[in-house]
């Protein structure tokens, strides 16, 4: 699963394992910028709403 964190300034990859979470990872943080929204788009791509001010997206080749 993913979630974008405004305080955390990253994606947050979490692994869940029956009731728990294993190993949250942060991913792009060296961005510098607050993560709006993760959309998976119809091509598979993930894609980030970032908080930059002119409103960056950014495509996540998966």
């Amino acid at each position: 699963m993913f979630n974008g964190a405004l305080a955390g300034r990253a994606l947050w990859c979490l692994t869940l394992v029956g009731d728990g979470l294993v190993a949250p990872e942060a991913l792009f943080a060296e961005l510098g910028e607050r993560i709006r929204d993760v959309r998976q788009g119809h091509d598979g791509a993930l894609y980030l709403l970032t908080d930059d001010e002119a409103g960056r997206i950014v495509r996540i080749h998966t």
